[in-house]
Protein backbone atom coordinates (compact mmCIF):
# COMPACT_ATOMS: atom_id res chain seq x y z
CA UNK A 1 0.00 0.00 0.00
CA UNK A 2 2.91 2.77 1.04
CA UNK A 3 4.48 1.74 -2.53
CA UNK A 4 1.38 2.27 -3.95
CA UNK A 5 1.22 5.56 -2.76
CA UNK A 6 4.47 6.31 -3.89
CA UNK A 7 3.48 5.52 -7.33
CA UNK A 8 0.26 7.39 -7.47
CA UNK A 9 1.80 10.43 -6.55
CA UNK A 10 5.63 10.66 -8.03
CA UNK A 11 3.60 9.36 -11.25
CA UNK A 12 0.97 12.14 -11.27
CA UNK A 13 3.65 14.43 -10.50
CA UNK A 14 5.67 13.66 -13.72
CA UNK A 15 2.61 13.74 -16.03
CA UNK A 16 1.59 16.78 -14.53
CA UNK A 17 5.66 18.17 -15.17
CA UNK A 18 5.33 16.55 -18.76
CA UNK A 19 1.57 17.83 -19.72
CA UNK A 20 3.51 21.68 -18.58
CA UNK A 21 6.76 20.80 -21.33
CA UNK A 22 3.91 19.55 -23.86
CA UNK A 23 1.79 22.78 -24.07
CA UNK A 24 3.82 25.43 -22.77
CA UNK A 25 7.55 24.78 -23.39
CA UNK A 26 6.83 22.65 -27.02
CA UNK A 27 7.53 25.54 -29.59
CA UNK A 28 11.12 24.77 -30.44
CA UNK A 29 11.49 24.09 -34.52
CA UNK A 30 11.21 20.18 -35.02
CA UNK A 31 14.46 20.99 -37.25
CA UNK A 32 17.38 22.06 -36.41
CA UNK A 33 20.61 22.14 -37.97
CA UNK A 34 21.79 18.96 -37.07
CA UNK A 35 18.89 17.08 -37.71
CA UNK A 36 19.20 16.17 -41.74
CA UNK A 37 22.75 14.24 -40.58
CA UNK A 38 20.68 11.73 -38.50
CA UNK A 39 17.49 11.86 -41.08
CA UNK A 40 19.90 10.81 -43.44
CA UNK A 41 21.72 7.67 -41.41
CA UNK A 42 24.87 10.31 -42.07
CA UNK A 43 28.51 8.38 -41.48
CA UNK A 44 29.34 10.97 -38.68
CA UNK A 45 26.40 10.00 -36.67
CA UNK A 46 25.81 6.78 -34.49
CA UNK A 47 23.45 4.26 -35.89
CA UNK A 48 20.89 4.24 -33.20
CA UNK A 49 19.03 7.65 -33.07
CA UNK A 50 18.63 7.33 -37.82
CA UNK A 51 17.20 4.18 -37.02
CA UNK A 52 14.95 5.31 -34.02
CA UNK A 53 13.60 7.94 -36.76
CA UNK A 54 13.52 5.71 -39.71
CA UNK A 55 11.25 3.06 -37.80
CA UNK A 56 9.01 5.84 -36.43
CA UNK A 57 8.34 7.36 -40.23
CA UNK A 58 8.21 3.66 -41.39
CA UNK A 59 5.62 3.39 -39.28
CA UNK A 60 3.50 6.42 -39.04
CA UNK A 61 4.74 7.82 -42.16
CA UNK A 62 6.07 11.23 -40.95
CA UNK A 63 8.64 12.81 -38.11
CA UNK A 64 5.55 14.64 -36.10
CA UNK A 65 5.45 12.36 -33.40
CA UNK A 66 8.93 12.48 -32.63
CA UNK A 67 8.56 15.37 -29.88
CA UNK A 68 5.39 13.42 -28.39
CA UNK A 69 7.80 10.22 -27.95
CA UNK A 70 10.67 11.68 -27.07
CA UNK A 71 9.05 13.81 -23.97
CA UNK A 72 7.04 10.70 -22.92
CA UNK A 73 9.94 8.21 -23.54
CA UNK A 74 12.12 11.03 -20.68
CA UNK A 75 8.91 11.54 -18.13
CA UNK A 76 8.65 7.85 -18.55
CA UNK A 77 12.54 7.00 -17.44
CA UNK A 78 12.63 10.14 -14.69
CA UNK A 79 9.15 8.67 -12.98
CA UNK A 80 11.46 5.15 -12.97
CA UNK A 81 14.52 6.93 -11.69
CA UNK A 82 12.20 8.29 -8.69
CA UNK A 83 10.58 5.55 -7.92
CA UNK A 84 13.94 3.40 -7.52
CA UNK A 85 15.14 6.20 -5.56
CA UNK A 86 12.29 6.35 -3.16
CA UNK A 87 12.99 2.42 -3.09
CA UNK A 88 16.34 3.26 -1.83
CA UNK A 89 15.60 5.97 0.63
CA UNK A 90 12.47 5.66 1.43
CA UNK A 91 11.86 9.17 1.31
CA UNK A 92 8.60 10.31 -0.91
CA UNK A 93 9.17 13.47 -0.35
CA UNK A 94 12.90 13.68 -1.68
CA UNK A 95 11.62 11.21 -4.78
CA UNK A 96 8.82 13.69 -5.34
CA UNK A 97 11.33 16.81 -5.09
CA UNK A 98 14.22 14.48 -7.46
CA UNK A 99 11.44 14.88 -10.45
CA UNK A 100 11.00 18.11 -9.77
CA UNK A 101 14.38 18.97 -9.71
CA UNK A 102 14.56 17.41 -13.08
CA UNK A 103 12.27 19.14 -14.81
CA UNK A 104 13.57 22.22 -13.98
CA UNK A 105 16.04 21.72 -16.68
CA UNK A 106 13.96 23.68 -19.23
CA UNK A 107 16.44 24.73 -21.70
CA UNK A 108 17.28 20.76 -22.04
CA UNK A 109 14.03 19.44 -22.04
CA UNK A 110 13.23 21.51 -24.73
CA UNK A 111 14.91 20.02 -27.11
CA UNK A 112 12.69 16.90 -27.13
CA UNK A 113 10.72 19.05 -30.07
CA UNK A 114 13.62 18.81 -32.09
CA UNK A 115 15.22 16.11 -34.20
CA UNK A 116 18.32 15.90 -32.12
CA UNK A 117 19.59 13.00 -29.58
CA UNK A 118 19.80 15.00 -26.38
CA UNK A 119 16.58 14.17 -24.69
CA UNK A 120 16.53 10.74 -25.58
CA UNK A 121 20.00 10.05 -24.78
CA UNK A 122 19.00 12.07 -21.14
CA UNK A 123 16.14 8.94 -20.91
CA UNK A 124 18.50 6.28 -21.45
CA UNK A 125 20.97 8.05 -18.33
CA UNK A 126 18.09 8.12 -16.20
CA UNK A 127 16.68 4.73 -16.94
CA UNK A 128 20.64 4.18 -16.03
CA UNK A 129 20.32 5.33 -12.72
CA UNK A 130 17.56 4.24 -11.80
CA UNK A 131 18.54 0.37 -12.67
CA UNK A 132 21.02 1.29 -10.40
CA UNK A 133 18.92 2.44 -7.30
CA UNK A 134 17.01 -0.52 -8.21
CA UNK A 135 20.12 -2.91 -8.03
CA UNK A 136 21.57 -1.26 -4.70
CA UNK A 137 17.91 -1.84 -3.23
CA UNK A 138 17.67 -5.53 -4.41
CA UNK A 139 20.48 -7.13 -6.05
CA UNK A 140 19.59 -9.48 -9.02
CA UNK A 141 21.62 -10.85 -12.05
CA UNK A 142 18.78 -9.85 -14.89
CA UNK A 143 19.49 -5.98 -13.89
CA UNK A 144 22.72 -6.15 -14.40
CA UNK A 145 21.88 -7.59 -17.89
CA UNK A 146 19.87 -4.68 -18.08
CA UNK A 147 22.15 -2.06 -17.32
CA UNK A 148 24.18 -3.17 -20.17
CA UNK A 149 21.47 -3.30 -22.57
CA UNK A 150 20.80 0.40 -21.28
CA UNK A 151 24.03 1.26 -22.02
CA UNK A 152 24.70 -0.15 -25.02
CA UNK A 153 21.28 1.69 -26.60
CA UNK A 154 22.97 4.70 -25.03
CA UNK A 155 26.08 4.46 -26.79
CA UNK A 156 24.19 3.69 -29.64
CA UNK A 157 22.92 6.98 -29.63
CA UNK A 158 25.23 9.02 -27.92
CA UNK A 159 28.61 7.90 -27.70
CA UNK A 160 29.88 10.26 -24.36
CA UNK A 161 27.67 7.57 -23.09
CA UNK A 162 30.44 4.85 -22.86
CA UNK A 163 31.23 6.57 -19.80
CA UNK A 164 28.95 5.26 -17.74
CA UNK A 165 30.89 1.78 -17.71
CA UNK A 166 33.37 3.35 -15.36
CA UNK A 167 30.49 3.22 -12.71
CA UNK A 168 30.02 -0.47 -13.01
CA UNK A 169 32.98 -1.80 -10.95
CA UNK A 170 32.09 0.52 -8.84
CA UNK A 171 28.72 -1.29 -8.29
CA UNK A 172 30.77 -4.81 -8.38
CA UNK A 173 32.66 -3.52 -5.12
CA UNK A 174 29.47 -2.40 -3.42
CA UNK A 175 27.67 -5.69 -4.06
CA UNK A 176 31.00 -7.75 -4.23
CA UNK A 177 28.92 -10.60 -1.99
CA UNK A 178 26.63 -10.86 -4.67
CA UNK A 179 29.03 -10.92 -7.91
CA UNK A 180 31.44 -13.44 -6.20
CA UNK A 181 29.04 -16.54 -5.99
CA UNK A 182 29.33 -16.68 -9.69
CA UNK A 183 31.54 -14.12 -11.67
CA UNK A 184 31.14 -15.74 -14.97
CA UNK A 185 27.20 -15.41 -15.15
CA UNK A 186 27.17 -11.95 -13.27
CA UNK A 187 30.12 -10.19 -14.18
CA UNK A 188 31.50 -11.77 -17.57
CA UNK A 189 28.16 -12.97 -19.28
CA UNK A 190 25.86 -9.33 -18.86
CA UNK A 191 28.33 -7.83 -20.78
CA UNK A 192 28.20 -9.65 -23.92
CA UNK A 193 24.57 -8.00 -24.34
CA UNK A 194 26.52 -4.60 -24.75
CA UNK A 195 29.30 -6.01 -27.50
CA UNK A 196 26.44 -7.70 -28.96
CA UNK A 197 24.23 -4.35 -29.50
CA UNK A 198 27.97 -2.47 -30.75
CA UNK A 199 28.22 -4.91 -33.22
CA UNK A 200 24.91 -5.16 -34.58
CA UNK A 201 25.07 -1.39 -34.84
CA UNK A 202 28.70 -1.40 -36.49
CA UNK A 203 27.54 -4.32 -38.99
CA UNK A 204 24.47 -1.27 -39.66
CA UNK A 205 27.36 1.24 -40.07
CA UNK A 206 28.77 -1.23 -42.55
CA UNK A 207 25.50 -2.02 -44.53
CA UNK A 208 24.94 1.78 -45.05
CA UNK A 209 28.95 2.87 -45.38
CA UNK A 210 31.10 0.56 -45.63
CA UNK A 211 33.05 0.79 -42.52
CA UNK A 212 32.58 -1.46 -39.18
CA UNK A 213 32.56 0.89 -35.78
CA UNK A 214 29.34 2.63 -34.61
CA UNK A 215 30.29 6.15 -36.01
CA UNK A 216 32.61 8.09 -38.06
CA UNK A 217 33.18 11.37 -35.58
CA UNK A 218 36.12 10.84 -33.75
CA UNK A 219 38.65 12.51 -35.92
CA UNK A 220 36.12 15.02 -36.77
CA UNK A 221 36.18 16.15 -32.87
CA UNK A 222 39.64 15.57 -32.11
CA UNK A 223 40.72 17.94 -35.20
CA UNK A 224 38.34 20.54 -33.81
CA UNK A 225 39.86 20.94 -30.31
CA UNK A 226 43.93 20.48 -31.99
CA UNK A 227 42.53 23.82 -34.01
CA UNK A 228 43.03 25.84 -31.29
CA UNK A 229 46.75 24.44 -30.02
CA UNK A 230 48.72 23.29 -33.32
CA UNK A 231 51.95 24.71 -34.59
CA UNK A 232 53.43 24.75 -37.74
CA UNK A 233 56.22 23.10 -36.21
CA UNK A 234 54.97 20.07 -35.25
CA UNK A 235 56.57 17.25 -37.44
CA UNK A 236 54.13 15.40 -38.68
CA UNK A 237 53.89 12.90 -41.61
CA UNK A 238 51.76 15.39 -43.73
CA UNK A 239 54.27 18.63 -43.02
CA UNK A 240 52.20 20.99 -45.63
CA UNK A 241 48.97 20.20 -43.84
CA UNK A 242 50.32 20.82 -40.21
CA UNK A 243 51.67 23.89 -41.63
CA UNK A 244 48.71 25.14 -42.79
CA UNK A 245 46.77 24.12 -39.63
CA UNK A 246 49.04 24.94 -37.53
CA UNK A 247 49.20 28.77 -38.91
CA UNK A 248 45.63 29.39 -38.65
CA UNK A 249 45.82 28.00 -35.00
CA UNK A 250 48.32 30.53 -34.21
CA UNK A 251 46.38 33.13 -35.67
CA UNK A 252 43.41 31.86 -33.62
CA UNK A 253 45.45 31.35 -30.03
CA UNK A 254 46.35 35.14 -31.08
CA UNK A 255 43.16 36.30 -30.67
CA UNK A 256 41.98 33.89 -27.35
CA UNK A 257 45.21 35.14 -25.67
CA UNK A 258 43.72 38.71 -25.35
CA UNK A 259 40.30 37.37 -23.42
CA UNK A 260 40.75 38.95 -19.87
CA UNK A 261 39.42 35.46 -17.97
CA UNK A 262 39.50 31.62 -18.43
CA UNK A 263 35.61 31.99 -18.63
CA UNK A 264 36.19 34.66 -21.14
CA UNK A 265 38.36 32.59 -23.66
CA UNK A 266 36.21 29.28 -23.39
CA UNK A 267 33.21 31.84 -24.80
CA UNK A 268 35.52 33.35 -27.79
CA UNK A 269 36.91 29.50 -28.30
CA UNK A 270 33.86 27.89 -29.09
CA UNK A 271 32.64 29.22 -32.52
CA UNK A 272 36.29 28.32 -33.50
CA UNK A 273 36.21 24.48 -32.76
CA UNK A 274 33.25 24.16 -35.62
CA UNK A 275 34.80 26.21 -37.93
CA UNK A 276 38.08 24.73 -38.40
CA UNK A 277 36.22 21.11 -38.55
CA UNK A 278 33.85 22.13 -40.86
CA UNK A 279 35.09 25.14 -42.88
CA UNK A 280 38.73 25.02 -42.96
CA UNK A 281 39.94 21.34 -42.15
CA UNK A 282 37.57 20.69 -45.58
CA UNK A 283 40.19 22.64 -47.66
CA UNK A 284 43.12 20.40 -46.66
CA UNK A 285 42.21 17.04 -46.44
CA UNK A 286 41.02 14.83 -48.70
CA UNK A 287 37.02 13.96 -48.62
CA UNK A 288 37.51 10.06 -48.67
CA UNK A 289 38.61 8.70 -45.33
CA UNK A 290 38.28 12.53 -44.18
CA UNK A 291 37.63 11.08 -40.16
CA UNK A 292 40.42 8.82 -40.28
CA UNK A 293 42.72 11.61 -42.09
CA UNK A 294 41.58 13.98 -39.28
CA UNK A 295 42.39 11.75 -36.38
CA UNK A 296 45.53 11.37 -37.20
CA UNK A 297 46.27 14.73 -38.01
CA UNK A 298 44.76 15.62 -34.28
CA UNK A 299 46.92 12.64 -32.52
CA UNK A 300 50.21 14.32 -34.45
CA UNK A 301 49.11 17.80 -32.56
CA UNK A 302 48.48 16.44 -29.41
CA UNK A 303 50.98 14.15 -28.73
CA UNK A 304 53.55 16.87 -29.46
CA UNK A 305 51.54 19.13 -27.43
CA UNK A 306 50.07 17.62 -24.43
CA UNK A 307 50.13 20.30 -22.30
CA UNK A 308 48.12 22.32 -24.41
CA UNK A 309 45.19 19.84 -24.74
CA UNK A 310 45.08 19.22 -21.63
CA UNK A 311 44.61 22.84 -20.81
CA UNK A 312 41.75 23.22 -23.36
CA UNK A 313 40.42 20.02 -21.79
CA UNK A 314 40.44 21.63 -18.12
CA UNK A 315 38.81 24.76 -19.80
CA UNK A 316 35.91 22.94 -21.05
CA UNK A 317 35.76 20.77 -18.10
CA UNK A 318 35.28 24.26 -16.24
CA UNK A 319 32.86 25.65 -18.38
CA UNK A 320 30.73 22.19 -18.17
CA UNK A 321 30.60 22.26 -14.47
CA UNK A 322 29.96 25.73 -13.87
CA UNK A 323 27.66 26.76 -17.14
CA UNK A 324 29.38 29.53 -18.36
CA UNK A 325 27.03 29.63 -21.77
CA UNK A 326 24.72 30.66 -19.28
CA UNK A 327 25.27 33.97 -18.01
CA UNK A 328 23.45 37.19 -16.49
CA UNK A 329 21.98 40.41 -17.96
CA UNK A 330 25.69 42.15 -16.97
CA UNK A 331 28.08 39.23 -18.25
CA UNK A 332 25.95 39.75 -21.58
CA UNK A 333 26.66 43.25 -21.67
CA UNK A 334 30.53 42.76 -20.73
CA UNK A 335 30.88 40.10 -23.34
CA UNK A 336 29.25 42.26 -25.79
CA UNK A 337 31.32 44.97 -25.18
CA UNK A 338 34.29 42.93 -25.99
CA UNK A 339 33.30 41.56 -28.93
CA UNK A 340 32.85 45.28 -30.22
CA UNK A 341 36.22 45.81 -29.82
CA UNK A 342 37.65 42.79 -30.81
CA UNK A 343 34.99 42.26 -34.00
CA UNK A 344 37.27 44.52 -36.83
CA UNK A 345 40.27 42.21 -36.02
CA UNK A 346 40.67 38.65 -38.36
CA UNK A 347 40.45 36.31 -38.00
CA UNK A 348 37.88 37.03 -35.69
CA UNK A 349 35.56 39.12 -38.13
CA UNK A 350 35.26 35.81 -39.77
CA UNK A 351 33.94 33.64 -37.29
CA UNK A 352 31.61 35.76 -35.60
CA UNK A 353 30.14 37.91 -38.36
CA UNK A 354 28.94 39.99 -36.40
CA UNK A 355 29.03 40.86 -32.50
CA UNK A 356 26.23 39.59 -31.34
CA UNK A 357 26.03 36.31 -32.72
CA UNK A 358 27.15 34.73 -29.79
CA UNK A 359 24.31 36.00 -27.86
CA UNK A 360 22.48 35.01 -30.60
CA UNK A 361 23.46 31.23 -30.61
CA UNK A 362 23.80 29.71 -27.03
CA UNK A 363 24.29 32.32 -24.32
CA UNK A 364 21.14 32.57 -21.92
CA UNK A 365 21.10 35.62 -20.08
CA UNK A 366 19.29 35.97 -16.78
CA UNK A 367 19.04 37.51 -13.80
CA UNK A 368 22.18 37.69 -11.42
CA UNK A 369 21.16 36.28 -8.85
CA UNK A 370 19.54 33.51 -10.33
CA UNK A 371 22.52 32.42 -12.45
CA UNK A 372 24.96 32.87 -9.50
CA UNK A 373 22.62 30.13 -7.89
CA UNK A 374 22.59 28.24 -10.45
CA UNK A 375 26.69 27.69 -10.50
CA UNK A 376 26.52 27.59 -6.75
CA UNK A 377 24.36 24.52 -6.62
CA UNK A 378 26.33 22.92 -9.73
CA UNK A 379 29.74 23.93 -7.35
CA UNK A 380 28.51 21.75 -4.52
CA UNK A 381 27.42 19.27 -7.17
CA UNK A 382 31.22 18.94 -7.98
CA UNK A 383 31.81 18.13 -4.33
CA UNK A 384 29.56 15.72 -3.86
CA UNK A 385 30.59 14.12 -6.83
CA UNK A 386 33.77 13.51 -5.46
CA UNK A 387 33.03 13.23 -2.27
CA UNK A 388 30.51 10.37 -2.41
CA UNK A 389 32.71 7.62 -4.56
CA UNK A 390 35.78 8.94 -2.17
CA UNK A 391 33.48 8.12 1.14
CA UNK A 392 32.68 4.50 -0.65
CA UNK A 393 36.27 4.19 -1.34
CA UNK A 394 36.79 4.59 2.49
CA UNK A 395 34.16 2.76 3.82
CA UNK A 396 34.96 -0.37 1.30
CA UNK A 397 38.46 -0.48 2.68
CA UNK A 398 38.27 -0.27 6.43
CA UNK A 399 35.20 -2.79 5.66
CA UNK A 400 32.34 -0.58 7.37
CA UNK A 401 28.64 -0.60 5.99
CA UNK A 402 27.72 2.51 4.09
CA UNK A 403 23.74 4.00 4.19
CA UNK A 404 22.28 2.62 0.59
CA UNK A 405 21.57 5.77 -0.62
CA UNK A 406 24.80 7.42 -0.55
CA UNK A 407 26.14 4.05 -2.68
CA UNK A 408 23.95 5.65 -4.97
CA UNK A 409 25.14 9.13 -5.02
CA UNK A 410 28.61 7.20 -4.94
CA UNK A 411 28.15 5.89 -8.94
CA UNK A 412 26.03 9.41 -9.67
CA UNK A 413 28.93 11.05 -8.63
CA UNK A 414 31.10 8.66 -11.09
CA UNK A 415 28.67 8.87 -14.11
CA UNK A 416 28.63 12.82 -14.10
CA UNK A 417 32.64 12.99 -13.64
CA UNK A 418 33.48 10.31 -16.07
CA UNK A 419 30.80 12.36 -18.38
CA UNK A 420 32.30 15.93 -18.10
CA UNK A 421 35.79 14.32 -18.94
CA UNK A 422 35.23 12.74 -21.75
CA UNK A 423 33.23 15.42 -23.19
CA UNK A 424 36.00 17.89 -22.02
CA UNK A 425 38.32 15.69 -23.81
CA UNK A 426 36.67 15.29 -27.35
CA UNK A 427 34.25 18.40 -27.27
CA UNK A 428 33.29 22.29 -26.31
CA UNK A 429 31.94 22.20 -22.89
CA UNK A 430 28.42 23.54 -24.49
CA UNK A 431 25.30 24.01 -21.84
CA UNK A 432 23.96 21.31 -24.48
CA UNK A 433 26.33 18.78 -23.30
CA UNK A 434 26.53 20.20 -19.43
CA UNK A 435 22.90 19.83 -19.45
CA UNK A 436 22.79 15.93 -20.40
CA UNK A 437 23.61 15.15 -16.56
CA UNK A 438 21.48 17.13 -15.53
CA UNK A 439 19.65 14.43 -13.33
CA UNK A 440 23.12 13.37 -11.71
CA UNK A 441 23.36 17.04 -10.20
CA UNK A 442 19.97 16.57 -8.97
CA UNK A 443 20.28 13.78 -7.43
CA UNK A 444 23.78 14.96 -5.82
CA UNK A 445 21.69 17.60 -4.25
CA UNK A 446 18.89 15.52 -3.47
CA UNK A 447 20.87 12.68 -1.52
CA UNK A 448 22.67 15.49 0.33
CA UNK A 449 19.28 16.89 1.46
CA UNK A 450 18.33 13.87 2.67
CA UNK A 451 22.06 13.19 4.80
CA UNK A 452 21.54 16.71 6.10
CA UNK A 453 17.80 15.73 7.29
CA UNK A 454 18.85 12.59 9.04
CA UNK A 455 21.51 14.79 10.96
CA UNK A 456 19.24 16.89 12.01
CA UNK A 457 16.60 14.10 13.54
CA UNK A 458 19.36 12.50 14.95
CA UNK A 459 20.30 15.63 16.90
CA UNK A 460 16.85 15.96 17.89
Amino acid sequence: MKELKAKMILGGLTLLMATVYLFVFSNTPLLQPDSSGYINFSPMRPIGYPLFLWILKTLTGSYGLVPYLQLSLYFSAAFYCALNFYRLSQSLLLSAALIFGISLNVAFIKLSSSILTDVLGGGFLLLFLGMVFSFLHRADFKKIYGLWVIIGLACLIRPVFYCLIVALPFLCFMKWSFFRENILQRILLPSTAFLLLLGLGSFGQYINHGFFKTESFLGNNLIGKTGLIADPKILSNHPSIMHSFGKKSAEIREILDKAPSLRIRYLLSVPYYDTVRFSFIPTLIPSENSDTFSKNIALEVIRERPYAYITDAFMNYCALWQLWDFYSFEEGKEFGSLLHTMASEEPLQAMYGKSSIRAETNQKFGNSLIVKSVRGALALAFILSLSFPLTFLIYYINGKPLYPVVLGGAVTGVAIQSGYTLSSLLQAGIARYALLFWPCVIILLTIFLKLVLNNLKFKE
